[in-house]
């Protein structure tokens, strides 16, 4: 896709995004009546100094009541970037833009689909514009039933760039030093900075992701399974979600985000709907099926209204980013998968089943034993290769299942049992 029709693409998912808003609500931003409020795609203005237009990507005007020309607008550049972050001097063209079309209650916002530098930031708050990181594929969180510290973190660690991988929000958004998930907050805050009521209404007692812990995981799927019949074997992850009265689509095409990254899956929590996307992977279509119901399982729909699964959302572990709710609610989707796809039970059955018939022996150093000795790895790919094709999962799902249940010490070089152990000091005199 050329550098044009990327930019064009995030310029009309964003206007088309604002206009769902508009849709969804008797008011517009949850502020302004339908007649006192326009929203434009590629919209130009007169500058004197040029003596001729200039075009700005997403305008929302607003008009007080029987008024033909609007006293505020909200003026959107959109800069899709492919993997830097977002630079300061765009910021200073777009105040240099606004200024030039001589309208002194016009608001500037950026949009992006990137991080920020923090020079970024500086300019923009000290220059009063706004900052939107748009993801048309990222996840949308329901801000009030979070503290304004846990929301402030999430939006913060969503924009700004060196956190390392972490799940997108669908919008985040600065302004003014505060920071928003929800567009009609943040318009809100352009339009009325004097207000200081901008902060989110909580629920008295905001929850947090709550902690679950493993083996009430492992009793959730028991549970489930039970309920759809379960005996040994493949899970069938269709009667799961008839069981849940969910809505399955499996596409016949592929989708990517606008990055180019793969998507995998979305559900939608409050619709009880799951879509799958083609894969290549029949092992991976499964695990992103298993992670996407084990979100409605969980009662994730407190906390998101809709999401969507990467590749990369199915590896996070314990090393997830505390700041991110996201991230928590991933992991514990991911750790549900797992015992869904690969019951306790017969997960165990069959590995010592696996292990009788090939005469593996515990030698002292652990159920199943491998390191970089060429028989020890052949044995282990046999075992991974056996149990995947059993339970229909990839050698990686299988392999974390097996450590997770500490059936398996792994010493290969790599490794993070190998790294763990050779990161720590050495206390022998």
């Amino acid at each position: 896709m050329r550098t044009y029709e990327i930019g064009e693409k995030l310029e009309l998912e964003f206007y088309n995004y604002l206009l769902e808003q508009q849709n969804n609500s008797d008011l517009i931003f949850g502020i302004y009546p339908p007649d006192q409020c326009k929203i434009f795609h590629q919209k130009d203005y007169y500058c004197k100094e040029r003596e001729g237009n200039i075009k700005f990507d997403v305008v929302v005007e607003v008009y007080r009541k029987g008024a033909t020309q609007p006293h505020s607008l909200v003026i959107f550049e959109c800069k899709n970037y492919q993997s830097s972050s977002v630079p300061e001097k765009d910021l200073t063209d777009l105040v240099d833009k606004i200024r030039r079309i001589g309208k002194c209650a016009a608001k500037g916002v950026l949009v992006t689909n990137t991080e920020l530098q923090k020079g970024a930031l500086s300019y923009a708050r000290n220059n009063k514009i706004g900052i939107i990181k748009f993801n048309q594929e990222g996840t949308e969180i329901i801000a009030d039933r979070l503290s304004n510290y846990t929301l402030s973190q999430t939006v913060k660690t969503d924009m700004q760039e060196g956190y390392g991988y972490s799940k997108n929000l669908k919008l985040s958004a600065y302004f003014s030093d505060k920071y928003f998930c929800e567009i009609n907050t943040f318009i809100e805050a352009i339009l009325h900075p004097e207000s200081k009521d901008h902060t989110y209404k909580h629920h008295q007692s905001s929850p947090i992701i709550p902690f679950i812990k493993h083996d009430d995981l492992e009793r959730h799927a028991l549970e489930l399974l039970d309920k759809t019949g379960y005996k040994y074997g493949k899970t069938d992850l269709n009667r799961i979600c008839s069981h849940l009265n969910l809505n399955i689509i499996y596409h016949k095409h592929k989708l990517f985000n606008t990055e180019g990254n793969e998507v995998l899956g979305r559900a939608c929590l409050s619709s009880k709907s799951i879509s799958i996307f083609s894969h290549d992977d029949h092992l991976r279509k499964r695990f992103t099926l298993s992670h996407e119901l084990a979100h409605f399982v969980l009662n994730h729909k407190d906390f998101i209204i809709r999401e969507t699964v990467f590749n990369d959302d199915l590896k996070l572990n314990n090393s997830y980013n505390q700041n991110r709710i996201l991230d928590a609610l991933e992991y514990q989707a991911n750790a549900l998968a797992s015992c869904i796809l690969m019951p306790k039970d017969a997960f165990i059955k069959r590995v010592a089943r696996i292990l009788y018939d090939m005469d593996y022996h515990n030698k002292g150093f652990g159920f199943i034993y491998v390191d970089d000795q060429p028989w020890n790895k052949a044995d282990y790919w046999r075992i991974l290769h056996s149990l995947s094709e059993f339970f229909e999962a990839s050698h990686q799902a299988i392999e974390i299942r097996l450590k997770k249940l500490n059936i398996l010490n792994d010493k290969r070089f790599g490794s993070n049992d190998y790294l763990l152990k050779n990161s720590l000091p050495n206390t022998r005199p």
